[in-house]
């Protein structure tokens, strides 16, 4: 199922907002090390990030359960420029 984020302009830029939710669920820290590329696909472009796992996920095997939750849905989440995230 798609997640839609809407994006949010500041000054001159325009940001992406993550959802507390994934956020939660991922462990984003404030100094986490995040990395984006983007591929074109057709009529618009995909969105590909990638977060550094924390160490208490490494730590404490939320990880080996995050993938195996991940592997069952469709695969890599994937945020298209029209603001979904498949």
């Amino acid at each position: 199922m798609p997640l839609r984020i809407r994006p949010v302009k500041l000054k001159q830029s325009i940001y992406l907002r993550v959802p507390n939710d994934i956020a939660d669920l991922i462990e984003i820290e404030p100094e986490a090390d995040i990395t984006m590329h983007f591929d074109e696909q057709d009529e618009r472009y995909l969105l590909v990030y990638a977060v550094k796992k924390s160490r208490s996920h490494i730590k404490s095997g939320v990880s080996d359960s995050l993938s195996q939750r991940s592997r069952r849905a469709k695969g890599n989440v994937r945020g298209d420029l029209d603001g979904s995230i498949r």
